[in-house]
């Protein structure tokens, strides 16, 4: 399933903040990429110039998260 997101930066923050997960935005490729590493191994990464939303990790926790960001994502106003 391809996974789209064509707000902003700070909409995309917000969701993933609001998640409840715990984790850290990497610093590097913020021209082009933006990734959060969540404290349960998954990964999220965002390109904003394509919309691309990709979710990596060992599977359980990465299932686990992208279920509940794609639920706040269709939620989001």
């Amino acid at each position: 399933m391809s996974i789209k997101f064509y707000g902003t930066f700070q909409e995309l923050f917000l969701i993933v903040d609001r998640s409840g997960y715990l984790g850290v935005w990497s610093p590097e490729d913020q021209a082009t990429k933006r990734t959060f590493r969540f404290n349960n191994g998954a990964i999220l990464n965002w390109w904003a110039s394509s919309g691309s939303l990709q979710f990596q990790g060992k599977l359980g926790p990465r299932e686990e998260v992208e279920a509940v960001i794609v639920r706040m994502l269709i939620k989001k106003p």
